[in-house]
């Protein structure tokens, strides 16, 4: 069980951040049985969060402003101190309920085994956004998902290992809210699929196939100029219903050899798919978390993808290095594109709501990226770890490869260095075991590859962040563990920074700075104290 509660956040350069925070509460338990037929578990999680919304508007002094109910009248004021400083969410804001039960069965059939996995899950997001009456559900989706997963692993014979199964998702989604940015619709999803391995002297080898089918009956949505549902007529269509189905195979093909006793190289040949979801295909509104009017594709097509990737792997007495490079062919890339109108600003499908309005689009695409990971654990001193990794992808639409400003795919993250010093040690003294101290340090380069294409994306400053933190075991003079505590220190000196990904960049401009858009957390602290509770069985 777990209960969260944060106030908004700061950073240095916007202050407290109005409506950032959030309440989460969590509960996950799992019972099971294990016999000689093999064994069963049921888990059980429960997940409920309230998240305030931040549009980012502000006065002409740079405070954030909020609206307010004001004699049945919406009136737009400055948040005050005291409304920046509580845990308390406003308008707009997003309440999320998920729960899930599932089952993992497994029975051993002499040299055979049946896994059997099933799911139920309903998830219910609502979001509220009148000031007049802010207990109204504005969007309310009410999600229920079956799914399930049945592999049989036949005998191994002759070296080879051998996997067949099929697995299966349900869905159905309706509106209970008073306005809808997606349909109501009921999916099916089934596939099939086989796995093989097998050792040959030095050569490891592993091979796929699966065959996926996604079945979409979509409903048709007919509103009235006032928003309520009204009988068909194409002028107040909102949605047109559509029976879809997308189906199409997906493999892979994997080799690993020690080249030596220290170096092994992996090599995987895949092809893959995947069916557009409800949103690509059908969207048509605007939601407050969003900061977008979005637009769906009847047209869209599933993508489809070729991938290689390359590894190598180096394993010494002092020293652990991967080096991992990707290319990725994908044919209809699926991704979002801003609207201009004719006059060639940004396109305001609804001006009480001013937000741009984007469009999904897709396209040929190519990912190349890679990794590079080497840890540094010199002996004799066992207990200190120097890890660095260096993490990039780049993402091109080939389609537009001639074209600056269309060439690059949205959403794609900066190249990332991250760094790790670390200390771990087994024991100090006679009360204090698993100890650790570390420093981080992570630089984000500059992300100048994006869509400039009617202003659909902004670049993204380098930035450089250090963190730290240290924890430790307090025992008993038995070994016993009486509690451990854990302290974490991010962003250590407070640097204000933009991630490329986040929607808060886009965020209105504060008039006061010219800065566009809200800026991530500051300086972050944390304690964590952990207690355990030991019951034992006496006679």
């Amino acid at each position: 069980v777990s209960k969260k509660d944060a106030m908004p956040y700061t950073n240095a350069y916007d202050g407290r951040v109005f409506n950032s925070g959030f309440h989460e509460n969590d509960l996950n338990g799992y019972v099971g049985v294990s016999k000689s037929w093999g064994y069963s578990q049921i888990n059980v999680s429960s997940f409920h969060q309230f998240l305030g919304l931040v549009e980012g508007d502000r006065d002409s002094t740079g405070q954030f402003t909020r609206l307010v109910n004001f004699n049945g009248s919406k009136l737009e004021t400055t948040a005050t101190k005291e409304e920046l400083n509580t845990y308390h969410l406003f308008v707009p804001r997003q309440e999320v309920y998920h729960f899930r039960i599932s089952n993992t069965t497994n029975v051993y059939l002499g040299a055979s085994r049946l896994q059997l996995d099933f799911g139920i899950q309903k998830n219910q997001r609502k979001e509220n956004g009148d000031v007049l009456n802010e207990q109204l559900a504005n969007l309310y989706f009410d999600l229920q998902t079956l799914n399930y997963n049945l592999t049989y692993f036949l005998p191994e014979r002759s070296g080879w290992q051998v996997s067949l199964g099929t697995s299966g998702m349900q869905q159905q989604n309706q509106n209970k809210g008073i306005q809808f940015i997606i349909p109501e619709y009921r999916s099916f999803d089934w596939g099939s699929f086989g796995f093989v391995k097998r050792h040959m002297n030095k050569l490891d080898l592993a091979a796929g196939f699966r065959f996926d089918q996604r079945k979409l009956s979509i409903d048709a949505l007919y509103l009235d100029a006032l928003g309520v549902p009204t009988p068909d007529t194409l002028a107040n269509r909102k949605f047109k219903s559509a029976n879809l189905i997308f189906s199409n195979f997906s493999a892979s093909l994997g080799l690993t050899y020690p080249v030596s006793n220290f170096l092994i190289t992996k090599f995987n040949l895949s092809r893959g798919f995947r069916a557009p979801n409800i949103a690509e295909l059908a969207s048509n509104g605007r939601h407050e978390g969003t900061l977008r009017y979005e637009y769906g594709n009847y047209n869209l097509r599933p993508e489809t993808s070729l991938q290689l990737d390359v590894s190598l792997m180096f394993n010494s007495k002092h020293v652990s290095a991967e080096f991992s490079v990707f290319q990725n062919d994908i044919d209809n890339y699926i991704y979002t594109e801003k609207l201009l109108a004719k006059n060639g600003l940004d396109s305001i499908p609804d001006p009480n709501q001013p937000v741009s309005a984007y469009q999904y689009a897709s396209g040929k695409a190519q990912l190349r990226g890679g990794e590079f990971f080497i840890d540094l654990h010199p002996h004799p001193l066992d207990w200190l770890h120097f890890e660095n990794g260096f993490f990039f992808v780049a993402a091109l639409n080939k389609a537009q490869r001639q074209n600056d400003s269309a060439k690059y795919l949205p959403n794609i993250p900066a190249p990332r260095f991250q760094s790790e010093l670390r200390g771990n040690f087994k024991k100090i003294g006679k009360f204090i075991t698993n100890s650790f101290i570390k420093v981080e340090f992570n630089h984000s380069w500059p992300q100048d590859r994006v869509l400039l294409k009617n202003h659909t994306e902004t670049r993204t400053p380098a930035y450089s962040l250090w963190n730290a933190g240290l924890g430790m075991d307090i025992v008993t003079t038995k070994g016993v563990t009486m509690f451990s505590f854990y302290i974490t220190l991010n962003n250590i000196f407070d640097f204000t920074y933009q991630n490329n990904l986040s929607r808060l960049k886009y965020a209105a401009e504060n008039r006061l700075t010219g800065r566009r858009g809200v800026y991530n957390m500051g300086r972050n602290f944390s304690l964590k104290i952990v207690v355990p509770i030991t019951f034992k069985k006496t006679s």
